[in-house]
């Protein structure tokens, strides 16, 4: 019985080694680099140029298009007007 029981024992022991008495040295963690953000670049909208003298001659020519419209639609309702 007692042969058992020290076996037992044994058994169920944890054994300690021991290690070295140099402290192992801690790695260091490396930083991973951020990437950087490529900026996208923006595209300037190019501004067309006015010249002063056909800029005013493009509104001119707007001006006499619009009045004839208007020419045109007083026209049709004088034309309708005379027909009764």
């Amino acid at each position: 019985m007692s042969q058992t029981f020290l076996i037992y024992i044994v058994l169920n022991t944890t054994v300690t080694i021991p290690t070295n008495s140099k402290k192992k040295k801690k790695k260091k963690k490396k930083k991973k680099k951020k990437k950087k953000k490529k900026k996208k670049k923006k595209k300037k909208k190019k501004k067309k140029k006015k010249n002063s003298s056909s800029s005013s001659s493009n509104n001119k020519n707007k001006k006499k298009k619009n009045n004839k419209k208007k020419n045109n639609k007083k026209k049709k309702q004088t034309n309708i007007a005379n027909l009764w």
